[in-house]
């Protein structure tokens, strides 16, 4: 599939029933199809654990960076 970005059917083939407020809220992020996949991966529980550990941890940083 071409990088490119997610519709409305993309969501809904890939992470199946999702309110409609949703779907918007992720589409204004313009994930590419791509992305979408891999987020789909992501909230199956299916992501790397160590990409996991970085993800969380460069959310933490975010913040702390502000202080």
């Amino acid at each position: 599939m071409p990088n490119r970005d997610s519709r409305h059917e993309d969501v809904t083939r890939i992470l199946g029933e999702v309110d409609d407020a949703k779907i918007v809220e992720i589409l204004a992020l313009k994930p590419t199809f791509q992305e979408l996949e891999e987020a789909a991966l992501w909230v199956t529980g299916d992501g790397d654990a160590l990409a996991r550990a970085v993800t969380r941890l460069a959310g933490l940083l975010r913040p702390l960076s502000i202080l």
